[in-house]
């Protein structure tokens, strides 16, 4: 019986222990469908869903190595902090070109049977006191200009100076009035302009040094006149022009053959009117004295005022209000007294600039500031602009379509004609519209927007790591890199930043899409364009800068009728198929993106605008940087 009882025993020990050894192995097994496992439990598979994971496993045995990995997965996941890519600033500080001196110790060349030659030479090879200063470009010019001519002189004679540089000489002294400064064309060694002596001409090293500094002037002036004083490019990140400077050894050259340097140097100005307006403005006399509003109630709209005449005065004196609008509604015109609505819009213009309260009412506070501000200076504005205009083709093109970004206005222009002008919505102050010039090529009905990676990574792809499904829900479509199309809620969203996922968004033709039923083309390398927009509302703000750095357009089927030249039962019947296609136009049309803080109206009044992103401040301070000189 004992016998038999030890071998039961015995036989229940084996079996305890093998059990014993076989459950492990059936875990391991387990783990490895882990898949599977999932599924059959309903659980999401680990670190393929973002936020918290729900209905974990209760099974002791696997729930630590589940444990292990969600917190493997917030480490690595959501919890992730991505080094943000630094942003390069909008503004740069501003170098202009560093000034070398005018001599070349290894000059060479025959000289002319003048007796200046041989001065004019030996100054240019050896370098004396004053230093003749100029751009390392000037003086390659200017060297072998003086070499094609055997080194004689152009303004210099033995009577004193030629006809052709005494015009010169009044034309750079009255450089204010293009909004250029006189001291920066003043030749070396002369006080002023005007201040050349007799006695000078008795001194043939000082008569060569004055022709070689009147030379590097009027290069000087033909450089600024045609292309502007500074290089925009150099200014922020937003510039991409391409200044129309003229050649430096073709303006030598002209002014070698004419007797008129002056009528030759005026022509390299810009001949838009806006120009020939602002000019005008340098001449004007602004210094007026304050005009005082008395106190009492508040003015407003549709009503009758004895002290609306003063502020519709202080208004126009402060430049929010051009004295041609002040007074354009008929019961206005009969009652000066009357509080009218462009009296009410140029208040609230004054408002927005002043940080005030934008209701167009002249309460305490708006009369306490309309009292206080000074005018603007406009003429400090034009000196500005006119260096915008510089910067510009010299031909805008018989057809061409001229954006405004600081007036949020965009116009089509024909034969110098405002065809047609319509508001339009720029970029925000921190994604701003950049400025240049191209042609327009195709109109694009019913686009597709595919969503720049930088607008992905910076809104759509925080949101998508807590929500993967949010694209599916709004309609985008998320393409791979075989360009197929793949569910939103699939892609791993928390491993990629904008620049690295392999996937493109796209939103397709619809009702919501952000470009609405129009894009106007004009394929340039900040990918910037034209477009309509579902969000009409927004047009009626004052200021228009919520997009991206591309230009909604308040009526975009107005705006392709004219471009494409259809009449509009075209334009809307293209647009009700709901089917994307793009047209190209017939010719293509130039575009300038620009930025003009004054520029006149149709009547020809100059209207100045907001400098919604600053640039006015950063393009003065570049005009007053000095250029550094080398050794």
């Amino acid at each position: 019986m004992r016998a038999l009882v030890a071998r039961l025993v015995m036989v229940l020990c084996v079996l305890f222990v093998s059990g014993l050894a076989d459950q492990p192995q059936a875990l391991v097994l387990e783990r490895g469908s882990e898949a599977n496992w999932a599924k059959k439990r309903k659980v999401p598979k680990l670190r393929t869903q973002p936020g918290p994971i729900a209905a974990l496993p209760t099974d002791p045995q696997t729930a630590p190595t589940t444990q292990r990995r969600t917190k493997r997965y917030r480490r690595r996941g959501r919890n992730s902090k991505i080094k943000p890519v630094a942003k390069e600033p909008e503004f740069h500080v501003y170098r202009p070109a560093p000034l070398v001196s005018i001599h070349d110790s290894g000059l060479e060349g025959a000289l002319a049977d003048s007796s200046y030659s041989r001065w004019i030479f030996d100054t240019l090879r050896q370098k004396s006191k004053p230093v003749l200063w100029t751009q390392k470009a000037d003086r390659k010019a200017i060297l072998a200009w003086y070499a094609k001519r055997n080194f004689a002189p152009h303004w210099i004679s033995s009577s004193g100076l030629t006809e052709r540089a005494s015009r010169l000489m009044r034309l750079l002294s009255e450089a204010e009035r293009h909004g250029l400064e006189a001291e920066h064309y003043a030749p070396t060694g002369l006080a002023r302009l005007g201040d050349i002596s007799e006695e000078l001409f008795d001194d043939p090293v000082k008569v060569a040094k004055l022709e070689i500094a009147i030379t590097i002037a009027a290069l000087r002036y033909a450089r600024h006149a045609s292309g502007g004083r500074v290089d925009p490019n150099k200014i922020g990140r937003s510039y991409d022009l391409a200044p129309p400077v003229i050649g430096r050894m073709e303006a030598l050259l002209k002014l070698t053959g004419t007797a008129r340097p002056d009528r030759y140097l005026n022509t390299l100005h810009p001949s838009h009117p806006a120009y020939a307006a602002l000019q005008a403005e340098l001449v004007e006399d602004r210094e007026l004295k304050i005009i005082q509003i008395p106190s009492g109630p508040s003015a407003r709209y549709g009503e009758i005022d004895p002290r609306v005449p003063m502020i519709r005065a202080r208004i126009v004196q402060l430049g929010f209000l051009s004295a041609a609008k002040g007074r354009t509604s008929s019961r206005s015109s009969h009652d000066p007294r009357y509080f009218d609505k462009k009296l009410s819009k140029a208040v609230k213009r004054f408002q927005a600039a002043m940080g005030l309260r934008r209701d167009g009412i002249v309460g305490r506070k708006t009369l306490a500031a309309l009292n206080g501000q000074k005018r603007k200076d406009f003429r400090a504005l034009a000196i500005l602009n006119m260096e915008r205009l510089r910067w510009l083709p010299r031909d805008f093109g018989r057809q061409h379509i001229l954006v405004n970004q600081a007036a949020y206005e965009a116009r089509f222009v024909e034969r110098g004609n405002t065809v047609h002008k319509m508001r339009v919505i720029i970029g925000k102050p921190h994604h701003p519209t950049p400025v240049f010039s191209d042609e327009m090529e195709t109109v694009v009905f019913n686009p597709y927007w595919n969503v720049p990676r930088s607008i992905a990574g910076a809104e759509m792809i925080p949101r998508l790591k807590r929500d993967p499904g949010y694209l599916d829900r709004k309609g985008f479509q998320v393409i791979d890199r075989r360009g197929r199309k793949v569910r939103s809620r699939s892609v791993r969203w928390w491993n990629y930043t904008g620049e690295t996922m392999p996937y493109d968004i796209r939103q397709p033709p619809g009702r919501r899409n952000a470009l609405g039923e129009l894009k106007f083309l004009f394929p340039n390398k900040h990918a910037v364009y034209m477009h309509d927009t579902p969000s009409r509302q927004l047009f009626n703000a004052e200021r228009r800068a919520f997009s991206h750095g591309c230009v909604r357009v308040q009526n975009p089927r107005k705006f392709a009728e004219i471009v494409l030249g259809w009449n509009a039962r075209k334009v809307a019947s293209l647009v009700a198929t709901k089917t994307n296609r793009r047209v190209p136009l017939r010719k293509k049309i130039p575009v300038h993106l620009t930025y003009f803080t004054l520029w006149p109206d149709e009547a020809n009044v100059l209207v100045d605008y907001a400098d919604v992103y600053g640039r006015d401040n950063a393009l003065a301070k570049a005009l007053k940087t000095p250029a550094r000189k080398l050794r």
